[in-house]
């Protein structure tokens, strides 16, 4: 098993947004995350290869007439390396895996950056992840994306922190770093036609169905104390509308439900070592909890669910990539058996 000598709300909210310097990027305060929380997370014996991971066939997600088929998933793993003689750094991988199989496949690995699985194309050929490289000056961050067949990986957008695509694939959003901050931006799938969202902070951005709308997740400061609070804003940057706002906790956006009425959020709470998935209204409205120690939820376009599980407990644990299927009480399937920390989970469609 992985040891992770603390997974608590800020050490957490970093690997799951690929942003142990993203939330550096919003005002500071007490117990914010640096950089060096990325490497604080997992200790284990450095090997280092083209896979990080050794995936044995997974369990397999049982598909019916009334729950349809799970889409595939791209997720992202991450291990801390510390070889005798080297310096400190992480290696990753993202992979695609198919749910009806239990058969994974690696992408793209790195030996000296963090990759976060992000999107997949419109046209579910393409996978996109971001790049985070650390060192003591601070970060560096890029997107790019991956064939689902593996292969040499293609630049979309420099400076980009995270990054999702419209579901008819003509626009894309992303976070870009901004000196002491990030804001969203969008571009067509080319990435040129770059149109800002926001002015005020930003860290992650996920369409809605209709790509009319963004959720997004903002930190917010409140009596000397910074808390991340989950938005969701036009993308001409009006309308903008405050989904979550509780002082005791930290709340990381998701994703939108397939009706765009609904979000999923992961919730990370004051007294409370492990983070639980949410749902609720866009207005705010009708909180719901969706799985208990778990985050990184994402909503397939046909009603799936899936988000990260935790086992164990916050001073050792072990993460691995759940499905839900739609409508059907309590039929969780736990897809992975990775070693390693598994870092996020995004739906092709």
């Amino acid at each position: 098993m992985v040891h992770v000598p603390s997974l608590s709300r800020r050490a957490t909210v970093c690997a799951t947004l690929c942003a142990a310097t993203a939330l550096t990027l919003a005002p500071a305060s007490a117990g914010a995350a640096t950089p060096t929380d990325a490497f604080s997370l997992l200790s284990e014996p450095p090997v280092v290869a083209g896979d990080v991971s050794v995936r044995p066939q997974g369990v397999k997600a049982r598909a019916t007439a009334a729950t349809g088929t799970p889409p595939q998933i791209a997720y992202s793993v991450v291990k801390s390396t510390d070889a005798p003689g080297e310096e400190e750094g992480v290696a990753s991988a993202v992979a695609r895996l198919n749910p009806l199989t239990g058969v994974a496949r690696t992408l793209v690995a790195d030996d000296r950056r963090l990759l976060t699985a992000q999107a997949w194309s419109d046209d579910r050929f393409r996978v996109y992840f971001s790049l985070l490289s650390l060192d003591e000056e601070g970060g560096q961050f890029a997107v790019d994306s991956v064939s689902q067949a593996g292969g040499t990986p293609r630049r979309e957008q420099a400076d980009a922190v995270t990054l999702d695509v419209s579901r008819d694939g003509q626009r894309l959003a992303f976070v870009r770093q901004e000196g002491e901050t990030a804001n969203i931006f969008t571009s067509n799938a080319a990435g040129g036609d770059v149109r800002r969202v926001t002015g005020a902070g930003a860290l992650t951005v996920r369409f809605s169905p209709d790509g009319g709308r963004l959720i997004f997740t903002r930190v917010v400061s409140s009596g000397g104390l910074d808390n991340t609070d989950v938005f969701t804003v036009r993308t001409d940057g009006t309308g903008l509308t405050r989904v979550t706002g509780r002082a005791d906790t930290e709340d990381v956006g998701g994703a939108f439900s397939p009706d765009g009425r609904r979000v999923l959020f992961s919730r990370f709470t004051d007294g409370e070592d492990l983070p639980d998935v949410y749902s609720v209204g866009i207005d705010g409205r009708g909180l719901r909890l969706v799985r208990a120690n778990a985050f990184d939820p994402d909503w397939a376009s046909n009603g799936w669910l899936t988000y990260l599980s935790i086992e164990g407990s916050a001073e050792q644990a072990r993460t691995q990539v759940a499905v839900r299927a739609p409508g059907v009480p309590g039929a969780e399937t736990i897809l992975t058996r990775e070693r390693n920390f598994v870092t996020a989970t995004r739906f092709a469609g």
